[in-house]
């Protein structure tokens, strides 16, 4: 993970055309992984690097669903993640698919080809193809990153024994 991440970070750096990284999760049981942590830190050690404004932008996909689907408007936060230099979809594929929610990420992509683009998700490239063949088929377009994070869940990393 830290290999394929580095070179991402190498990538924006020396400014070669963009491409998507995507991070998800063993056989969809990526809880706990890093996913998440990581696209951070990659955003934060590209941000100065991006000319956009705003350079980053972090969307929580099930939150922004969420929103939506009860009636909040997301105009304003989607319309930042559409500019960004970077943009960080976090979690694509936790929310409560719906037409709209299909549609409002495939749109998000679609406006996102040729610009840096991380996405964390549990689903396998395979799920992404069942659930969604048009998503799928731009997680692996541009020479776009695929990584299947296979870590064990942090909280069985950093159990520590009980005493008795």
């Amino acid at each position: 993970m830290r290999h394929i991440a580095a070179r991402y970070v190498r990538s924006v750096r020396e400014s070669r055309p963009p491409c998507w990284l995507t991070l998800w999760g063993a056989n969809g049981k990526g809880n706990g992984t890093g996913k998440t942590h990581l696209a951070r830190l990659i955003a934060e050690a590209v941000r100065m690097h991006l000319p956009a404004t705003p350079p980053t932008c972090f969307l929580s996909w099930p939150t922004i669903c969420t929103r939506k689907q009860s009636g909040g408007d997301v105009t304003h936060k989607l319309g930042f993640a559409r500019e960004a230099g970077l943009l960080v979809i976090d979690d694509a594929g936790a929310e409560h698919q719906t037409e709209w929610t299909a549609a409002y990420l495939l749109d998000l992509l679609n406006v996102r080809i040729g610009r840096w683009t991380i996405m964390t998700t549990n689903l396998s490239p395979g799920q992404w193809s069942d659930r969604d063949h048009r998503i799928s088929s731009r997680l692996h377009r541009h020479g776009s990153y695929l990584l299947q994070c296979e870590t064990a869940d942090w909280s069985e990393r950093n159990e520590k024994p009980t005493e008795a």
